[in-house]
């Protein structure tokens, strides 16, 4: 089973539209939006990946609070904002191109809910909240952050909690809104599916998972051997294997290297990897498959992350978000995110949430036989849209179990 949460809380707030047919103009900027989102996603990765250990983060929901805050900003504020996701030059493209996006989310399996936090006092121009409402289904809630700033922090988190089923919880700990909050964004994807083939829990046992060529622990190690979407590129090194979902149009996408300490590698050559066009391409062999269970939980501030992606301005004295409101001069104070994800037999359980609050500046190829797909060892997952293009909508990297590590040596592998 797959259940996927995420929520993200920001300046800002997005969501799904109704789909319809489109046309060329709208094809070209949606294409264009979906290769800046991919992009925005690799870099965040080469970013985040720095950190030790598991990883796993929406990249897609942090991006989409990123540009409704872009269009609310104006001058360098804005700018750094369209460099980091790649955005078309004009506003109304982006506002267009984004709401085609959220179409992508229009599956059986994921549901997107969407809200603006706003202190009562605090007065938002019309323009701003009509964009936000009709291209990202933004509704407004209105809260008093100057008057009880902890009630309103725990209104949001019953919000967030409600809308992942419980996994999200405390998004936003004490002290990340204050009396000084102007507005808060909320973004909340759930996500909820079982494997098409799925995994015997009869036939997961105990095996070694090597860490590295020195380290290795035992983990439950799912298997089975079926005809699955399979490829293996010798030239980049890795194997690839999409297992989808029942019921959903999102797939699960493993990138296993073929050297056990080969992820770093496999990290570097990211961007080299089309994740549209190399993943037309699989085949459907027989495939032996092992793959650990595991569940992950992340939680992090991502203020330098951004910073380092050349997002600055935005959290700076000279912040402009004068196309949100001429009320006070605001600024960025935290940019936050927390994710789920747990990988069993019946399929994937998953969860995030970015939160972006907004203050006062002055606070500041393949033949016939049996192929063999053995993760033991580090590799990377992104749970994709399977459609053309590709969106990717959470991604990681699985380095080991949460259990003591076994530091002998494997120097014979």
């Amino acid at each position: 089973m797959v259940l996927l949460y995420f929520i993200g809380i920001i300046l800002f707030v997005t969501s799904i539209m109704e789909s319809t047919e489109l046309t060329e103009t709208q094809n070209e900027i949606l294409d264009s939006v979906l290769k800046g989102s991919t992009n925005f996603a690799i870099d965040l990765y080469n970013v985040l990946k720095n950190e030790p250990g598991n990883l796993f983060f929406s990249p897609i929901s942090l991006q989409l609070v990123l540009a409704l805050a872009y269009s609310g900003a104006k001058a360098s504020t804005a700018e750094e904002i369209s460099k980091a996701l790649l955005l078309p030059q004009k506003l109304e493209d982006v506002l267009e191109g984004y709401s085609l996006l959220l179409k992508l989310f229009d599956d059986p399996s994921l549901s997107v809910a969407n809200k603006m936090f706003i202190e009562e006092s605090f007065k938002l121009l019309p323009e701003f909240q009509a964009s936000a409402d009709k291209f990202f289904k933004a509704p407004a809630d209105l809260v008093t952050f100057i008057k009880n700033s902890e009630g309103a922090r725990n209104y949001i988190n019953q919000w967030v909690e409600e809308k992942t089923k419980n996994k999200i919880k405390e998004l936003l700990s004490k002290g990340v809104v204050s009396k000084e909050t102007k507005l808060v964004l909320v973004n909340a994807i759930h996500f909820k599916a079982d494997w098409s083939v799925k995994f015997l829990e009869k036939d997961t046992k105990k095996k070694t998972f090597y860490i590295s060529k020195n380290e290795s622990v035992e983990t439950d190690m799912m298997h089975m051997t079926k005809k699955l979407d399979f490829l293996h590129d010798k030239e980049l090194q890795f194997k690839a294997l999409k297992l989808k979902y029942a019921e959903s149009d999102l797939a699960m996408l493993i990138l296993l290297p073929d050297a056990i300490d080969g992820l770093a590698d496999l990290e570097s050559k990211l961007s080299l990897i089309d994740f549209t066009e190399k993943f037309k391409h699989f085949s459907r062999p027989e495939v032996e498959v092992q793959l650990p269970k595991f569940k992950l939980e992340t939680s992090m501030q991502l203020n330098d992350v951004l910073k380092q992606m050349g997002i600055t301005t935005m959290f700076s004295k000279d912040a402009n978000f004068s196309g949100i409101s001429t009320q006070s001069d605001l600024v960025v104070s935290d940019v936050i995110q927390k994710a789920f994800v747990e990988v069993n037999e019946k399929g994937t359980e998953a969860a995030a949430a970015t939160v972006m609050a907004i203050r006062l500046k002055r606070s500041l190829m393949l033949d016939n036989e049996t192929e063999v797909f053995i993760g033991d060892h580090p590799f990377l997952f992104v749970i994709v849209t399977n459609k053309d293009p590709a969106m990717i909508v959470f991604l990681g990297k699985y380095t080991h179990p949460n259990v003591e590590v076994d530091k002998h040596s494997h120097a014979e592998l």
